[in-house]
């Protein structure tokens, strides 16, 4: 999982000590860079041709998505046009099959535990056929905000 200060340098990738990493774990992925020291730190682009991801998942801290966000500059798009055009991805598993995905702010906070299962689904689709991903967020805001889901929280390539 690539940060979203990758945006603007060198790739920075979560590493063991992020919650992302948690959740990706729960989820049933594994994260190529948990070994690394740090909570986030650089990478060489090489380092992430070598481990070539089945995924290539970003945080959305900055691509305006979450709630009452929308991606209404069509960044996520942007953002993964730059990265399927980086020297050498075009060989990566990730680019080929097109499974690049951001995940909206949010999860990394309080309400992580609710973006688990759209994360499972993403990875393992065929597990998880039967579990309505967009309930349980909605469920989520209706609980726990007295509100309605409002917003774009994933966005997929």
């Amino acid at each position: 999982m690539e940060h979203h200060a990758s945006l603007t340098r060198d790739p920075v990738v979560l590493t063991a000590s992020s919650q992302w990493n948690d959740l990706i774990s729960m989820a049933g992925g594994v994260n190529v860079f948990a070994d690394l020291i740090g909570h986030t730190t650089h990478v060489d682009i090489e380092a992430i041709i070598d481990s070539n991801p089945d995924y290539l998942m970003f945080d959305g801290i900055t691509f305006e998505i979450g709630y009452d966000d929308y991606d209404s500059n069509d960044q996520c798009s942007s953002h993964f046009g730059f990265i399927a055009d980086r020297s050498g991805f075009d060989e990566l598993t990730a680019i080929k099959q097109n499974q690049m995905f951001v995940m909206a702010g949010e999860f990394a906070g309080p309400m992580m535990i609710h973006g688990l299962p759209t994360l499972a689904k993403f990875l393992h689709p065929e597990l998880f056929e039967d579990v309505d991903t967009e309930q349980i967020l909605d469920d989520y805001f209706t609980r726990y905000h007295d509100t309605d889901r409002i917003g774009k929280f994933v966005c997929v390539a």
